[in-house]
């Protein structure tokens, strides 16, 4: 798994509905089949973490 840290609340919502819209389905607590997810820090930082190594890439490109 890869994780990439995005600042901010407003940009982590929006790289969410990217994330939607350009990897896919995520996964949250149990499911499994989804291709990336998220994680709130209490600093108003955003974890994403990636499945595979190609959408961690094209995410960084993009958001960090």
């Amino acid at each position: 798994m890869i994780r990439i840290i995005v600042d901010g609340h407003l940009k982590s919502s929006q790289a969410k509905a990217w994330c939607h819209e350009n990897i896919g389905k995520d996964w949250w607590k149990d499911e499994t089949d989804g291709l990336w997810s998220w994680q709130v820090g209490k600093d108003l930082t955003t974890e994403f973490h990636f499945k595979n190594e190609q959408d961690a890439v094209l995410f960084a490109l993009r958001w960090a």
